[in-house]
């Protein structure tokens, strides 16, 4: 029981240390806090954002925050889903509330938006293996199978590049960011990293 947990506890640090290498992915971290905070601390602003998922036929919500590295794949998972929502409340309080506005120009990015289609795709496989570990009565057969299925899991993905397989969140990024009734209406477009700030209009995508 004492291995493993530690098990499970050995594979969050690995995925707090990859990820504390990418500066940004700890700014992605801190923002999921202060979103959820953003909408746990106002009844009315938790009625905007619930009013716009029902309009635009989304999930009910759930909490969008950041306790544990692991618990980071069901708030990722559920911010992919209810995005557009949460970015149509936002946009409402955004000329109102200070908070609003920067939550607002950090969320509609294509930086952001990308980094939460990555994760929504990459950390189910690491909540599956770390619920394996976590399990009473642990199968070492299945585990000896999990861990290399996982680690294949990982490279294909990052090795796919800008080719995901269909069915992955990713391959439909660029669609979703098309789409007029979604994330389209916000105007976001692929960034050139290095000298981003702002939105480039009028450009297709080719050219980007």
């Amino acid at each position: 029981m004492v291995s493993v947990a530690c098990a499970a506890h050995r594979l969050a640090l690995c995925c707090k240390d990859a990820s504390s290498g990418v500066a940004y992915m700890n700014s992605f971290r801190d923002l999921l806090q202060q979103l959820h905070l953003y909408f746990r601390n106002s009844a009315n602003r938790t009625a905007v954002l619930q009013a716009a998922a029902e309009c635009l036929g989304l999930d009910n919500l759930k909490e969008v925050k950041d306790t544990h590295w692991l618990s980071q794949a069901m708030a990722v998972s559920n911010l992919q889903r209810n995005l557009t929502a949460v970015l149509a409340a936002l946009a409402e309080e955004h000329n109102k509330c200070p908070t609003a506005k920067g939550l607002y120009g950090f969320l509609a990015t294509y930086r952001f938006v990308a980094s939460v289609y990555l994760q929504a795709d990459v950390l189910p496989h690491i909540s599956r293996l770390s619920r394996l570990f976590q399990k009473e009565i642990v199968n070492f057969l299945a585990l000896k199978v999990q861990v290399p299925v996982t680690m294949a899991c990982l490279r294909a993905i990052k090795d796919a590049g800008d080719h995901q397989p269909p069915g992955s969140l990713l391959s439909k990024l660029h669609a979703d960011l098309d789409n007029p009734a979604g994330l389209g209406a916000y105007s976001i477009v692929h960034e050139e990293e290095r000298n981003k700030r702002g939105t480039r209009k009028g450009l297709t995508r080719e050219e980007l």
